[in-house]
Parts: C-alpha cells; structure tokens; sequence
C-alpha cells in the first residue's frame, strides 16, 4: 500500500500536469488568435 506522501506526491503531479496542459493551450489559443488577426 502506498504511503500517504506518495499519495499527496501522485496527486499533486496529476494536478500539476493538467494546470500545464491548461496554461498552454491558453498560450497556443492566443497565438493562433494574434496571427489570425493579421
């Protein structure tokens, strides 16, 4: 079974990997948009 940190450590990583993928289709989107623009 797991320790309690592994779990907090596993989470916060699934977390993290979402807050990233977030951020950068929010960048991508917003470059597509400013060349879009032109």
């Amino acid at each position: 079974m797991p320790s309690k940190e592994d779990a907090v450590a596993w989470s916060t990583g699934c977390c993290g990997v979402v807050i990233v993928w977030f951020v950068l289709g929010r960048l991508a989107g917003s470059v597509a948009g400013m060349f879009n623009d032109r």
